[in-house]
């Protein structure tokens, strides 16, 4: 039956928002068919009628979230009335109908409400109710905060049920709404906010075939309109006034920032009167046609600290005080030669070569000097010279929203709806803005618009159908104002005034079409449906497009540069570099000059100034069936399956390039194949464009039941005698795991059809540079226009990218032309037990695992065991330490060893040289072998599989997780003034790959013992209890206490008490060794340490520590802290006057012996630490937030609600940091923490 229904979505386009009725209608003496049904959506009046089966069952689908009336009515018994019954977005409610025999106008009524237990699947879902969403403290009214409060999930990590954030499908109405270039940490470009959100539903595992695209589903429902008119106007505002400073603001003496926060918007919702054609002529229909509207502002008036260096007044116009060799403290004058000792001819033929008397640029004096601050306010270098400038810089923020639904019955059997959502935020980055100006220059933001149409038609009593589909659109987008056109300057010594920041961002486009349906025969309820969905990023990037030119005269040869000879008394060559760069500055001398060229089309080839443009498409189609098969009226067996094709990820121009594969069982081999050549991007595909072949073999099963065991008599009864459903299921999932960004940002790392600087001097020595910038007409001498460069032929050799000009260390990066989607299987099982008092208790085991998450691994690991060179490195290391000369003979000393590697290396290993000597010093032969590579001296020893290449990385299937947990849950649905949730979790992730970033490059330490990157990932989070709760005291009119009207009510009714309160395991930490020992330091930032301490002893030093000194996340006991005055310090103490703190290290330094106490130590050559990676839970995380409103009503519908919100109430600091590197002069030291107290005042009018 599955398979035939399978089959039969070819014709149907799925992602379903709606609810459904699942029951049984019977009798003392069994099933009764062919009852009636009437469901009535008690908001807009609209009825559905459906017919039992033979067996009693029946399904209502396609229902909007809310409540609903059902009546049951079959001849020869009493009708059954159910009110209040709740629908939750894409969720089934249960409902077995035990009738009483009597006559048909005799009527049972009873309250249904919410459904508290799930008793047909397995899946572990949560409804949001729009009581959580309204009521409780959101910090920043995003109600996709609340998620954070599900079990599994963590309010410090994006990871739930052990996956990466990308696992995460996100969609507003059915259709997805997040971020889909750059998928990870979960943005969601829709951004919900309380009031445009009727409720949403979390599917966090083990999702129904219908829902794909993700491992966990969060639904988002855009409010609608009922009978009777609605309305909200509402205004919340936080600011410095009312907030706490952080724990480091009030340790360091640093004010709180200013702060003022502003949200205010308004919503209506109502019936429409539209014509209705029909007998008679036009009359007006009333409770057809329903509307929902919404605005929602934002205004965030905030400052941040910025710093920059000036010059200052006395530099401006030449002069220089500089400290001679004797000490005496002389000034100069570097443009016009003053006081420059010019008196020898040769002095002075110097001083005339590099352009002798010159004038302060008018082009500097205008754009620059007159720009910069004339005075600072911080630290000084030299003597009036350059000074630090502190200041604040506003940090606003604007954004408005609105979103609109409009639903119309076209009747009884056919509805349609509508939404539309638009939405622009103007963001300032202060990290991007130039310049000393106190109001920002630089911006992110851009317009969001998504629309969503649906048709649902009931077809008969036992079959509907859905239509939906829509798109949405974001244009996020960096800019600055007020960047020249012309060209940019670059500057020594100061900070540009000028803005520089060039334009890029993206337009991304989503589209989808899709269909659903529910077919009823029996006791089987048949889902079945087909989705499209089509992607398309267009991501641009003006960066280089303007011609910069940079003031230095070190690299142009026409103006060499003051000598020392120059300076009477001598000079220092830190004074004569300053010397020379204030010349230069002033003078306006170019010394380089450059353009970026971009390429738009093969056949038009680089064109200068143009920007780059990346274009990126891929489409996903899906079908799935699924049975829900009701065996018994106390058991369910859901059994489904869905198929998701993916389409290669395409650029439709194919201006990327990729590395040609002639061995696909072994695509590695090409890799590394010396003599492999780049080509244009499809050809591995088979298809012009694309990076990938498609992904077809996606078939996701889903088997899952829900038992409800009802023992009238004996041991069980009390226990299973009803109100319990014991439930597991199993899934195969396929996520988008950076679909885009991964392969994106694999083959851009092949260069040749990216974008290129274009030199602005052709060669060495050129004279096409004007030696200052003058402002001649045409700014002649320098370039106006820059001459392309040549487009390369194809194939291209791995070679001609790994030359000087790319550090003699290029990349190949290789897409798997097989890469698949990321395939994971989900699992639980589970009870749930109704506790009375509609409170219910789950326990649950849950479980996952990937063999195929998508990662890139390079396969040109330095080779430094293979070649004998890390033993020679350990000879030539002795050798050192016992003579210092790394090369010394038994001739010289009995104690050295004759070395065999070295000698085959370029200039014999120049082991003379102190970069050199260092490397052997500080015991890092993957490093030093990176340094013979890049600089040509690598002679006749194999350090790389491709010698040709530097890095040879391959985007695959190649990285794994494992998730066991352990999950509890209490929950009390809103009801008597009270709702209450906490759930705790206990779990444990173990992944190779430990990050979430989104590019998924993540290469093994030692591709030849990958196993050593297995270990907690930093998402991982051992222990988490979230509990929240909302609780109208029980004072005042309708309430236990004070139960009457009048001035007692007025003082003590109304009143609403709400909290969040989240305590968590803090993120996992390493002690880490960084360095080259084993592989080079770029691919060994996560390796681990060695030490003398078992796990378990380590973990007993681990915690909070507050000392005079600072805080420390590990004992101080066990560090070294040295004092300026060259002693050791107790951390524990007030340091002794005049005494400060030079380092603080937690392994000895490189040659120095172990300090007392001491417990970490660096890496041996060719070596890795002992340690496990991330076994360290740093600090806890402890939050609590809390809300107190007054509800001031007037009448029955109309209500005034005043409130005040507290997040992080007790001002807890929060503290994180990073893992512990004993490299570190600042060991275990920590110096962040999450946000202080901050208190929000609101107030809400709602009728």
């Amino acid at each position: 039956m599955i398979l035939t229904f399978f089959l039969s979505t070819a014709f149907v386009l799925g992602q379903t928002t709606a609810g459904r009725i699942v029951g049984t209608v019977s009798a003392p003496d069994g099933a009764i068919p062919g009852a009636t049904i009437v469901v009535r959506d008690n908001q807009t009046g609209r009825e559905q009628t459906v017919t039992a089966s033979s067996d009693g069952n029946f399904t209502v689908s396609q229902l909007e979230f809310g409540t609903y009336t059902v009546t049951i009515t079959a001849t020869g018994y009493k009708t059954l009335t159910t009110n209040e019954l709740k629908i939750d977005v894409g969720q089934d409610y249960p409902l077995n109908a035990l009738l009483e025999v009597g006559a048909v106008t005799e009527e049972v009524t009873v309250t249904a409400g919410a459904e508290q237990i799930n008793s047909t699947t397995a899946e572990l879902s949560t409804t949001v109710s729009p009581q959580q969403i309204r009521e409780l403290p959101l910090n920043g009214r995003n109600p996709l905060s609340l998620l954070n409060l599900q079990a599994g999930v963590n309010a410090t990590s994006n990871s739930i049920n052990g996956q990466r954030s990308s696992s995460v499908n996100y969609t507003r109405d059915g259709l997805n709404v997040q971020d889909n270039f750059i998928r990870s940490g979960g943005f969601v470009s829709d951004r919900p906010s309380v009031d445009d959100t009727g409720e949403f539903n979390v599917v966090l595992q083990n999702a129904g075939a219908e829902l794909g695209s993700g491992s966990t589903q969060v639904q988002l429902v855009t409010p609608r309109g009922g009978q009777n008119f609605h309305g909200a106007l509402y205004a919340f505002n936080r600011n410095s006034d009312f907030a706490a400073n952080s724990f480091f603001g009030n340790l360091n003496g640093t004010p709180r920032p200013f702060l003022n926060r502003n949200e205010f918007g308004g919503s209506i919702s109502g019936p429409v009167p539209i014509l209705n054609f029909g007998e008679g002529g036009p009359v007006v229909a009333r409770n057809k046609a329903f509307f929902f509207f919404n605005y929602e502002g934002f205004r965030l008036a905030n400052q941040v600290t910025a710093s920059g260096t000036t010059l200052l007044a006395p530099a401006r116009n030449g002069n220089f005080t500089y400290t001679d060799t004797a000490g005496v403290q002389r000034t100069v004058n570097v443009l016009t030669g003053a006081n420059l000792n010019l008196a020898p001819a040769a002095n002075q033929t110097v001083f005339t070569s590099n352009g002798g008397v010159l004038g302060v640029s008018p082009i500097i004096q205008s754009r620059i000097l007159s720009r910069l601050p004339t005075t600072g306010n911080g630290i000084t270098t030299g003597t009036d010279f350059l000074q630090t400038v502190n200041f604040l810089r506003a940090n606003p923020e604007e954004r408005n929203g609105v979103t609109g639904r409009f639903d119309l019955d076209l009747n009884d059997r056919n509805t349609v709806n509508f939404v539309y959502k638009y939405n622009k935020n103007i963001d300032a980055r202060t990290d991007l803005a130039a310049g000393f100006e106190s109001d920002n220059t630089a911006n992110q933001g851009g317009p969001t618009q998504f629309f969503a149409a649906a048709y649902q038609t009931t077809l008969g009593s036992n079959f509907s159908n859905e239509i939906r589909g829509g798109f949405q659109e974001t244009k996020p987008f960096f800019t600055e104002n007020g960047v020249a056109t012309d060209f940019l300057i670059g500057l020594p010594l100061v900070t540009n005034a000028e803005a520089s920041f060039r334009s890029q961002g993206r337009n991304t486009l989503y589209k989808n079409i899709q269909d659903n349906a529910v077919y009823t025969i029996g006791n089987h309820s048949l889902r079945f449906g087909a989705q499209l969905q089509a992607y398309n990023v267009e991501a641009l990037n003006d960066a280089g497009i303007t011609p910069t030119f940079s003031i230095t005269g070190t690299s142009n040869t026409e103006t060499p540069g003051l000598t020392s000879a120059l300076f009477t008394g001598g000079i220092s060559n830190t004074d004569l570099a300053r010397a020379n760069a204030l010349r230069f500055l002033l003078a306006g001398i170019v010394g380089s000059g450059g353009v970026t060229a971009n390429l738009q089309d093969l056949s038009r080839g680089f064109e200068v100034g143009s920007r780059s443009v990346r274009l990126l498409n891929f489409e996903t189609y899906s079908a799935y069936v699924s049975d829900q098969w009701r065996v018994t009226p106390n058991l369910t067996l859901n059994l489904g399956l869905r198929y998701e094709l993916y389409t290669p990820l395409n650029d439709p121009r194919g201006l990327y390039l990729e590395p040609r594969v002639t061995n696909f069982d072994d695509p590695v081999q090409d890799l590394l194949d010396p003599n492999g050549v780049y080509q244009l991007v499809g050809g591995n595909a088979g298809r012009k464009g694309d990076f990938f072949k498609a992904d077809k073999n996606n078939f996701g099963p889903n088997i899952s039941f829900a038992y409800s065991p009802k023992f009238e008599k004996g041991l069980f009864s009390g226990l299973l005698g009803g109100g319990t459903v014991i439930r597991g299921g199993f899934r195969v999932n396929f996520n988008n795991d950076e679909y885009i960004r991964s392969a994106d940002n694999a083959n851009l790392n092949n260069s040749g059809l990216g974008s290129v600087g274009v030199n602005a001097r052709s060669a060495t020595g050129s004279t096409n540079l004007r030696a200052t910038l003058n402002p001649v007409t045409g700014f002649q001498g320098l370039p106006t226009n820059f001459t392309a460069p040549t487009l390369n032929t194809f194939p291209l050799p791995f070679a001609a990218n790994n030359t000087a000009a790319f550090g003699r260390f290029g990349v190949v990066s290789l897409v798997d032309p097989n890469l698949q989607v990321q395939k994971s299987y989900e699992y639980n099982f589970g009870i749930q037990r109704e506790l009375g008092f509609k409170t219910v208790l789950e326990v649950r085991y849950v479980g996952g695992r990937s063999d195929e998450v998508t990662r890139s691994i390079d396969f040109n690991q330095v080779n430094i065991r293979d070649n004998g060179f890390l033993q020679d490195f350990i000879r030539a290391r002795s050798n050192l330490l016992l003579t210092g000369n790394a090369a010394c003979t038994t001739t010289q000393n009995a104690g050295c060893q004759a070395l065999t590697v070295f000698p085959r290396l370029g200039s014999g290993g120049l082991l003379t040289s102190a970069t050199i000597t260092n490397q052997l010093r500080q015991g890092t032969p993957a490093d030093l072998a990176a340094i013979y590579i890049q600089n040509g001296l690598a002679g006749n020893v194999n350090f790389l599989a491709n010698p040709n290449t530097g890095i040879a990385n391959f985007l695959t299937n190649g990285g794994q997780y494992r998730y066991n947990s352990l999950q509890a849950e209490v929950r009390h649905r809103f009801a008597d003034g009270f709702a209450f949730q906490s759930n705790y979790t206990f779990q444990k992730i173990l992944a190779d790959i430990v990050d979430d970033g989104q590019t998924r490059v993540n290469p093994f330490l030692d591709n030849a013992n990958p196993r050593l990157d297995f270990g907690r990932p930093d998402y991982d989070r051992t222990h988490t209890l979230n509990t929240n709760f909302i609780l109208e005291l029980p004072f005042g009119k309708g309430k236990r206490f004070l139960n009457q009207g009048g001035i007692a009510n007025a003082i003590f009714g109304g009143f609403q008490f709400t909290s969040i309160i989240t305590l968590s395991s803090g993120v996992p930490l390493g002690v880490v060794d960084p360095r080259g020992t084993l592989n080079r330091t770029v691919r060994s930032g996560r390796q681990s340490a060695t030490s003398s301490l078992t796990t378990k002893e380590i973990k007993e030093l681990t915690g909070v520590f507050v000392t005079p000194n600072g805080v420390f996340a590990i004992n101080p006991s066990v560090l070294f802290a040295l004092g300026s005055n060259g002693q050791r310090l107790d951390l524990t103490q007030p340091l002794p006057a005049g005494v400060t703190i030079a380092s603080i290290r937690g392994a000895s330094a490189v040659d120095q012996a172990p300090f007392e106490g001491q417990v970490f130590f660096l890496n041996q050559p060719g070596e890795t630490g002992n340690l496990q990676r991330n076994f360290i839970n740093g600090p806890k995380f402890i939050n609590v937030d809390m809300g107190l409103s007054k509800n001031i009503r007037f009448g029955e519908t109309v209500r005034l609600q005043l409130r005040g919100e507290a997040f992080n109430v007790f001002n807890r600091p929060n503290f994180f940091t990073g893992d512990f590197n004993v490299n570190s002069t600042s060991f275990g030291q920590i110096f962040s923490n999450y946000a202080p107290r901050i208190i929000q005042f609101g107030a809400r009018f709602d009728f």
